[in-house]
């Protein structure tokens, strides 16, 4: 899809005409791709469950460990372990049950990749929105990094990079609009909970000093930043990314360095050229697609 192409209304939308992409790698090792997406799936669900075991969290009471789901991390993190989870199940469903979507084969994007794509918008700018917000506003440097926070405040980040070059996950510019919207929601969120006189887990009257609705004028200006120049700009970011991913994959089979299928060099191959209109460059079969959405 050329770059001005990426400005049509309809790249709002979750259609995509070559579904396959969302259960496939840029290289082409079926096995080793699943192993990618179960592994990773058993990785994050385990660290949600052991942030409940582990310090800092199971110093605090029963009581206020249920105060767990009012912060962003946990929402963000608990929102990739299901994602992650989510991407497994449906590897494993289109491999099994729909090999004409294995294929490549002509037809309409199912529902559970439509919601696969969704939350892998969310999760992939809002995991590096929590890094960011983490290391940057929140973490003060006056105690150890325990596994837990390492595992939801920078392997995160980690996982959403090497995951975005190495699979053949589609991205899209417009759909900045998804993690904005989840911005928005976890903000009127936090409003409502300070409404409700909610605390953290030590006592204090918010959830971050950042989200602080005592001093609305200060926070209401945050969080409009955050939401509506922030997130856009690293999901702009990550969109970059996947384009430079995607030049650089296309680029090493037209020069014949990476084998297609059985091992043969990939044929019929061209550089990306996002200039080009009305075309999108599969880096999964090694051919030139037309994009007719």
């Amino acid at each position: 899809m050329g770059l001005r192409e990426q400005f049509r209304l309809a790249n709002f939308t979750l259609n995509h005409s070559h579904p396959h992409r969302f259960v496939s790698a840029r290289f082409n090792v079926k096995a080793l791709y699943a192993c990618w997406r179960v592994f990773w799936a058993v990785y994050h669900m385990t660290w949600v469950l052991l942030s409940w075991v582990l310090e800092p969290w199971v110093a605090y009471p029963a009581i206020d460990r249920l105060k767990w789901f009012v912060y962003l991390t946990n929402w963000m993190y608990l929102l990739l372990a299901l994602e992650t989870v989510i991407e497994a199940i449906n590897f494993l469903y289109v491999h099994l049950l729909r090999y004409d979507i294995v294929k490549g084969k002509k037809c309409q994007m199912p529902w559970y990749l439509k919601m696969q794509w969704l939350l892998y918008e969310i999760v992939s700018t809002g995991s590096l929105m929590v890094t960011a917000w983490y290391w940057g506003a929140v973490y003060k440097g006056d105690k150890a990094v325990g596994p837990v926070n390492f595992s939801l405040h920078a392997m995160n980040s980690i996982y959403v990079v090497l995951n975005l070059v190495l699979t053949a996950t589609p991205s899209r510019l417009l759909h900045f609009i998804y993690p904005v919207l989840f911005g928005v929601v976890y903000t009127a969120f936090s409003v409502v909970y300070h409404l409700a006189d909610g605390t953290n887990v030590r006592g204090q009257p918010y959830i971050y000093s950042v989200l602080d609705w005592s001093r609305p004028g200060r926070t209401l200006l945050m969080s409009s930043i955050s939401n509506f120049l922030a997130i856009p700009v690293v999901h702009l970011l990550l969109f970059l990314l996947h384009v430079l991913a995607e030049r650089l994959g296309t680029c090493r089979r037209a020069r014949g360095e990476e084998p297609g299928e059985g091992g043969r060099p990939a044929s019929g191959t061209t550089c990306l050229d996002l200039d080009e209109p009305g075309m999108e460059s599969s880096s999964v079969q090694g051919e030139l697609l037309e994009e007719d959405e």
